[in-house]
């Protein structure tokens, strides 16, 4: 067929052969160390390095195949069985710098729907496992989430939607509506017009509702309705898990009943929630601050002073605009482009004096000073006092940890 390097195939296949006959542990064993070892092998199926995208978009797919082609002849004497595929986030969406390995689980997707029409003539069926299902199943409320924690503590479904909705800037750009009616407590996501989230992302936000309502009250809490505006492959499945029908509609929402909604939660914990709450405010107030022109620059600065790079030109460039409608951005934020500068360089010195045992002379380098004396003047300008006596009397006066 190819001239390839089969031998970490054919030891996964004796080994899963001789698992399948006799299911002992010194079986499994040889099975696990086998893949273990296979696993550092440095050759792929082309003889190249494994690490390299085509080889392993050509491995990945090329096993699916093989390992199919040797099961099916047994399964067609049963004249029974199921293939099951595990799917990867990676074959319904995309990043970047994956594009090779994107094919591949891509391609995994295809197979399999592919092999359902060809094995329904035999009696044995494929299935695809749904990634966002895996996810719904493995939800438990004991596990730590700043969203699962800011739900699993509120009273109810309603103050749950609320906090969420208000908190949920801190945990990406897809936010999230609630309207509390008398028609029920319905949740709309919400994103940037410029984005289009991935279906699977938003069913797993959808399946996190249905998890939080059923879980946190102990009854079985079913949506009235929930509306997508695309009807994911494998519909059924997840009708079976939401126990409602999905409707087509321009926007990802759900509606509960109202009497579900004011269900109480036996896990509510007001005294624990008013403990954490005062830190997701710290954070959410410093989100604000970095999505102004200010916190944006100060962001830019950071890696621009040590780089020797901290002009408004670069800065501009890095944020995509021109140097004027920096400068206008800036005022109006109340600040300037040079203000940014020192107030940037004088928390790095800050940082640099006391993180470390940095010569002054290095410091006043990465801070962009010619020589230590104009660091000097600039640091006693800043703080009222030289940076040698900065880093000597500045770990006293900070509280003990």
């Amino acid at each position: 067929m190819l001239n390839t390097n089969k031998t970490a195939f054919d030891n996964m296949a004796e080994n899963m052969s001789r698992y399948s006959v006799e299911p002992s542990w010194t079986n499994l064993t040889c099975l696990m160390g086998e893949a273990i070892r296979d696993s550092f092998r440095k050759k792929g199926f082309y003889g190249r390095p494994a690490l390299t995208g085509d080889t392993t978009m050509t491995n990945q797919t090329i096993i699916a195949m093989l390992v199919r082609q040797a099961i099916i002849p047994h399964l067609r004497n049963y004249g029974t069985g199921t293939i099951i595929n595990i799917s990867s986030m990676g074959g319904n969406i995309t990043f970047p710098l994956g594009t090779l390995d994107h094919g591949s689980k891509f391609a995994a997707e295809g197979l399999s729907e592919a092999l359902f029409f060809e094995m329904a003539a035999i009696g044995v069926n494929v299935k695809t496992q749904e990634l966002p299902l895996l996810m719904a199943r493995a939800l438990d409320v004991e596990v730590f989430s700043p969203p699962l924690f800011a739900a699993v503590c509120s009273p109810d479904l309603r103050h749950a939607a609320r906090r969420v909705a208000r908190y949920k800037a801190l945990t990406g750009p897809v936010g999230i509506e609630a309207d509390d009616d008398a028609a029920g407590l319905t949740l709309r996501w919400t994103w940037p017009p410029d984005m289009d989230p991935p279906q699977p992302l938003l069913l797993c936000e959808l399946m996190f509702w249905c998890f939080i309502a059923q879980e946190c009250t102990r009854l079985r809490v079913d949506p009235l309705w929930i509306t997508l505006p695309h009807q994911p492959r494998n519909a059924a499945a997840y009708e079976a898990f939401f126990r409602t029908r999905l409707r087509h509609g321009a926007e990802v929402a759900i509606r509960f009943a109202p009497a579900d909604a004011r269900l109480p939660f036996l896990t509510v914990n007001d005294a624990i929630w008013g403990a954490f709450e005062p830190e997701l405010r710290r954070q959410q107030d410093a989100l604000a601050a970095r999505a102004s022109m200010s916190g944006q620059v100060r962001d830019v600065l950071l890696r621009a002073i040590p780089a020797a790079c901290a002009t408004a030109d670069h800065v501009a460039a890095e944020l995509s605009v021109s140097p004027r409608t920096l400068q206008r951005r800036l005022q109006e934020d109340g600040t300037s482009f040079k203000a940014l500068v020192n107030a940037t360089r004088s928390d790095l010195a800050r940082h640099y004096l006391l993180s470390g045992d940095l010569p002054l002379a290095e410091i006043s380098f990465l801070l962009g000073y010619r020589d230590p004396s104009s660091f000097n003047r600039a640091f006693r300008d800043w703080t009222g006092t030289t940076p040698d006596r900065f880093r000597k009397e500045a770990p006293a006066l900070m509280p003990a940890r």
